[in-house]
């Protein structure tokens, strides 16, 4: 593992500094209810539909850990919108 890559068993910190002026390192991604739901959903393109069911499985905390890995984006829910934050 680089220096710049995380462990994704450990995940980012909870507070991170956003500069919410910056816009274009927010990407709003979709409608989703929840982050997890919006990670299932990418996830679901890699899986044959009769496997759709390991979905429901997974530790989901760990694959978001695994997409925040590095650091550079952090992954955020706000009504039902879900963006992507660049560092």
């Amino acid at each position: 593992m680089s220096d710049d890559d995380q462990d994704p068993t450990n995940p980012l910190p909870d507070e991170v500094d956003i500069d919410l002026d910056d816009t274009e390192s927010i990407e709003e991604l979709g409608t989703y209810p929840t982050v997890d739901a919006y990670l299932q959903d990418q996830l679901e393109v890699y899986i044959h539909s009769d496997g759709l069911w390991i979905l429901d499985c997974l530790d989901m905390a760990k694959v978001l850990a695994r997409f925040e890995c590095g650091g550079r984006f952090r992954y955020y829910a706000e009504n039902g919108r879900i963006f992507r934050i660049g560092q």
